[in-house]
This record gives C-alpha cells, structure tokens and sequence, in this order.
C-alpha cells in the first residue's frame, strides 16, 4: 500500500517526511501507525 499527501510519501511502512513546497509555515504531518 502505498500514498502521497501533500510534499508526504509513505511506502511500505517506511516514513518518508518532506519540508512544506514553500518551505515556510508548519504544514509538517506526523503520521504513526
């Protein structure tokens, strides 16, 4: 299984977390399984 949500990508429970596009702001998303 495997998603995008905004700049975050996770596949095969490997969490990969990307800074907001305009790099400002906190649009950070935490996600725990």
């Amino acid at each position: 299984m495997s998603f995008e949500f905004k700049d975050f990508s996770i596949h095969n429970d490997t969490i990969k977390i990307s800074p907001p596009s305009s790099g400002i702001g906190n649009d950070w998303v935490l996600i725990i399984e």
